[in-house]
């Protein structure tokens, strides 16, 4: 089931969900985190903020991760619109 599928809280909430449901879509495809942007994960966590509360907490669950993460070659990586901040990635050979 995806986000747009899941259960509301309030009667109301279909409005506040209709205006964001173009974005809720897209950020589900792949090709939408292709070329992302500082901006539009800001942007994202802004629109959503107004829905995420209105899931019911009876209809969230929780979810487990076992990975283990290899470490590849770290590169620094400037971040435009952050203050200047600089993120050290590690790429991972392919």
């Amino acid at each position: 089931m995806g986000v747009a599928e899941g259960t509301w809280r309030c009667s109301d909430a279909g409005a506040v969900i209709a205006e964001r449901l173009a974005l809720i879509l897209d950020i589900q495809a792949d090709e939408w985190w292709e070329h992302v942007s500082y901006p539009m994960l800001e942007e994202v966590r802004r629109q959503l903020r107004a829905v995420v509360h209105l899931i019911e907490r009876s209809k969230r669950s929780v979810i487990y991760s076992d990975f283990t993460d290899e470490v590849g070659v770290t590169v620094e990586i400037d971040l435009p619109g952050t203050g200047g901040a600089l993120v050290s990635l590690s790429l991972i050979p392919i």
